[in-house]
């Protein structure tokens, strides 16, 4: 949601992140972007994954390296799978101008 300024997706997933536990700063981090500094560790690696991906259309092979041994491929595979199908769905929603529900307001800066 958040790497393709989806204001739709970020407003259905950022209470579901909440109900499930995500921590505040992991929110926030992923949110306004800053350095993933003190986050829990995984929560740094997959938001960095994330921002390579979507920023750079790339990963850099350290990160890589780093994300395989702790996820295993398989679970790097899938990591990186869900994210390219909620790019898609970004994009499906920008496509066809999704608005927010009544009463929500427009959290995403550019």
């Amino acid at each position: 949601a958040r790497s393709h300024d989806s204001e739709f997706e970020w407003a259905a997933h950022d209470p579901a992140a909440r109900r499930a536990g995500v921590p505040d700063a992991t929110i926030k981090a992923i949110l306004e972007k800053p350095p993933t500094d003190g986050l829990d560790a995984d929560d740094a690696l997959i938001i960095e994954l994330g921002r390579q991906l979507f920023g750079k259309h790339h990963i850099d092979q350290d990160l890589y390296d780093r994300a395989a041994e702790r996820f295993g491929n398989r679970g790097l595979v899938e990591l990186v799978s869900l994210m390219a199908q909620y790019a898609g769905t970004a994009h499906l929603l920008a496509a066809f101008d999704m608005q927010l529900p009544a009463g929500k307001q427009p959290v995403i800066g550019s």
